[in-house]
């Protein structure tokens, strides 16, 4: 029982405002989310919604930045590469990446995707500030050790 001890109940935690979403309804957009990873449950809320994710249920999980999606490309040629390549989500962040913005300022995204309890397959994009990169980036590792790559012959 240290002075300095940390009291932490959970693996990791980063919070974001909600970019994107795919597969979903219930989460606006705009809105300031938690994401904790603690143990095998990915729990994302604030104080007015909450949902617990396994994290056996999430498919995906990456970061890209301003930068990566700012070149002046084709909106709709980049969104239907995505989408070909990444489905639903891939569509929505290939379209985010043929937006020109001319700021020097970079913002910086997590997506996460996840199988739905009615096997539907959803994302959501979080624009995360500068702090919270670190945390953000524990949680890909993290979850990504629970993506089951299939076996190519």
């Amino acid at each position: 029982m240290g002075l300095f001890k940390k009291n932490k109940k959970y693996d990791c935690r980063f919070t974001g405002k909600v970019s994107e979403t795919t597969g979903t309804n219930i989460i606006p957009h705009g809105v300031f989310l938690t994401v904790t990873l603690t143990g095998d449950s990915v729990i994302i809320d604030n104080s007015d919604m909450s949902f617990t994710l396994e994290k056996s249920q999430i498919t995906n999980s990456g970061f890209f930045t301003e930068q990566d999606v700012s070149k002046n490309r084709s909106v709709i040629g980049r969104s239907i590469a995505g989408g070909l390549m990444f489905g639903e989500m891939g569509a929505v962040i290939g379209g985010l990446s043929g937006v020109n913005n001319n700021k020097t300022i970079h913002k910086k995204f997590v997506f996460i995707t996840y199988q739905s309890s009615n096997n539907t397959d959803c994302g959501i994009v979080f624009e995360i500030e500068n702090y919270e990169f670190q945390s953000a980036l524990k949680f890909i590792k993290m979850t990504k050790a629970a993506i089951v790559e299939p076996v190519k012959l």
